[in-house]
């Protein structure tokens, strides 16, 4: 950077920046590419940027010299260099641990321009939102200030008033500063009008506020856009997401959604659904599976779809079958393929699967902008479906279970408020991939053993329990009860391990001895690990099954333990395809997207 440039930037901002971009190259949960190290390491040199910033607001006038940028510049680079080699040599572990190449080393030199890109697209972003908001919506400043006489070719000058709204702003010198009208303040700025605040720039008008020199109506009209934009309901959004339909064939089962003797037209399906009510169809079993799937178009409120559900389920015949599971999936309507294919290869085919889509928004946006949709929809299909089943006999009725993964098992935990109303409820739940703000969850972890973890915990006096990295942990051996509900959480699931917190806040999981697949020299560090988490978000499904958001290894195990059938030779291995996709359809998006 040229050095006539560099007091743009400020000196404390710079320090901070780059000790946070030298921290990102530390390892987390998961491998990451050279282009995911730089947006992480551009993200944290940008946040570090923002707080180094901060002590401007106490010393606005303090400026550092040039020989302070040397010794800046004589540090930072070699240190810089030095953590992204280290970071490489971590990385190299990490994946050699979850079982992936590696970035090679050619590769990894991209990951500190990326980083310079994303540090200064951010910078020049914030510098147009905050003139943008100056411009649309102007500032007056009231600092304390020495009051005192304007100066006109350095004689006293009458002060006359100021503008009717800005009455009580205080008196300032002129310099540094010009004066070329009769009445007015000039703080900072150049005064060319009648009547008027300049703010470190020059008035050019009658009325307004200058900006560093001139007006910015094009920024203005930017974040007024933007503004009007985030305002607007994302069901429009989401709708169109959902009209992103494949050239998939209807299926001509009778068991399946969207076949022509279904209740659920084939038209109002979405990518999702169409995907769902299509897969395993060349699985041959003794009897054919039901797949029920309610899409978002099919019926415009939540209650209207889970009733249509029931509908479709009596059409079929489900509640016919040995096991009848309610699926909430993510919030783009996607469902997790192996593991329902799992439950229905665990009871030969004698079984039938029921969900209803509530979004087709990616899940972060959905449970950001509407995290009740969600819930509401869970609450709906487990009540309409439950209002038919409880009054079976209980000695012919099917074994009720109910499964979520990633948004949809948030949603899953919402409708019975403990664990206890969802023992009396249903037969079972599989929850996997659980975000960190599940309400059960969070309840169960704040109740597990002192010397548990919050990886694996421990729950006294509650076996029908359990909480599991992996298949390990769905073991029977030694007389271990069945337990009736299944938390599959894997220890570099970043999903599960996400939160605001990691801003500030070391969480127990960091505290605690690391779970299988983690790394020792994985820390927390402020700022840093939040921003290294939230990139694991991005390939949490391109890892292999067992780790990350990949659930498909444990699925089999999961459901057999779940409903008693025990241990079989049959391994869920050996229909899996080979690579990181098998775990999911389309494996290589990412884990952000569903």
């Amino acid at each position: 950077m040229p050095a006539a440039r560099l007091p743009r930037l400020d000196l404390p901002g710079s320090v901070a920046a780059t000790v946070l971009l030298c921290l990102s190259f530390t390892p987390s949960l998961l491998p990451r590419s050279w282009f995911v190290q730089g947006v992480v390491g551009g993200l944290c040199a940008a946040t570090g940027y923002a707080l180094g910033c901060l002590p401007r607001l106490v010393l606005p006038r303090w400026r550092a010299g040039g020989r302070a940028w040397s010794l800046f510049a004589s540090a930072a680079v070699p240190s810089t260099i030095l953590a992204a080699c280290q970071g490489w040599r971590w990385q190299q572990q990490v994946s050699a641990m979850v079982g992936v190449d590696g970035p090679s080393a050619m590769t990894w030199v991209g990951a500190l321009p990326t980083a310079a890109a994303v540090f200064a697209a951010l910078l020049a972003v914030a510098g147009l939102v905050r003139r943008g908001g100056r411009a649309t919506f102007p500032v007056r400043e009231h600092r304390p200030s020495p009051a005192g006489l304007a100066l006109r070719d350095g004689r006293p000058a009458p002060v006359g008033l100021a503008p009717r709204n800005l009455r009580s702003a205080p008196v300032r010198l002129a310099p540094p500063g010009r004066w070329s009208g009769t009445t007015g303040l000039i703080p900072e700025g150049r005064w060319s009008g009648t009547a008027g605040l300049a703010l470190r720039g020059r008035w050019s008008g009658t009325t307004g506020l200058a900006l560093r020199g001139r007006r910015h109506p094009a920024a203005a009209t930017l974040v007024v856009l933007a503004l009007l934009v985030c305002m607007q309901p994302l069901g429009a959004l989401s709708t169109l997401l959902d009209s992103r339909v494949t050239d998939l064939a209807a299926p001509a089962e009778a068991t399946r959604s969207g076949s022509p003797a279904s209740l659920v037209p084939w038209a109002t399906l979405g990518r999702e659904g169409r995907a769902f009510v299509t897969g395993a169809l060349a699985v041959r079993h003794a009897r054919p599976p039901i797949r029920v799937y309610v899409g978002l178009r099919t019926a415009s409120t939540s209650k209207e779809r889970a009733r249509l559900a029931v509908a479709e389920l009596q059409r079929t015949g489900a509640f016919a079958r040995q096991v009848l599971c309610l699926v909430i999936p993510t919030g783009s309507g996607w469902i997790d393929e192996p593991t329902l294919a799992a439950l229905e290869d665990t009871f030969d085919g004698d079984t039938a699967v029921a969900a209803i889509q509530y979004s087709a928004l990616p899940s972060w946006l959905s449970l950001a902008a509407e995290p009740e949709r969600a819930e509401t929809a869970a609450g709906d299909l487990i009540d309409e479906v439950r209002r038919g089943w409880s009054a079976m006999p209980a000695t012919t009725r099917p074994k009720l279970l109910v499964y979520g993964h990633s948004l949809g098992a948030r949603a899953v935990q919402a409708p019975f408020g403990s664990v206890d109303r969802l023992l009396d409820e249903v037969d079972g739940a599989l929850i996997s991939g659980p975000p960190s703000t599940g309400p059960l969850r969070e309840r169960l972890l704040a109740g597990r053993s002192p010397a548990s973890t919050e990886i694996a915990p421990a729950l006294p006096g509650r076996p029908d329990i359990r909480f599991a990295t992996g298949l390990a942990g769905l073991s029977t051996a030694g007389g271990t009860a069945y337990p009736r509900v299944v938390f599959l959480q894997h220890a570099t699931d970043p999903v599960v391990w996400w939160s605001p917190g990691l801003l500030s806040h070391r969480p127990d999981w960091l505290r605690e001895r690391r779970g299988d697949g983690v790394l020792p020299q994985v820390r927390w560090w402020p700022i840093v690990t939040f921003w290294q988490v939230s990139g694991d978000l991005l390939t949490a499904q391109d890892v292999p099954a067992g780790h990350g958001h990949r659930y498909g290894a444990e699925a089999g195990a999961a459901w057999r333990l779940l409903t008693g059938t025990g241990w079989s030779s049959w391994t869920r291995q050996e229909r899996l395809p080979p690579g990181p996709g098998g775990d999911a359809i389309g494996g290589a998006w990412s884990s952000a997207s569903r």
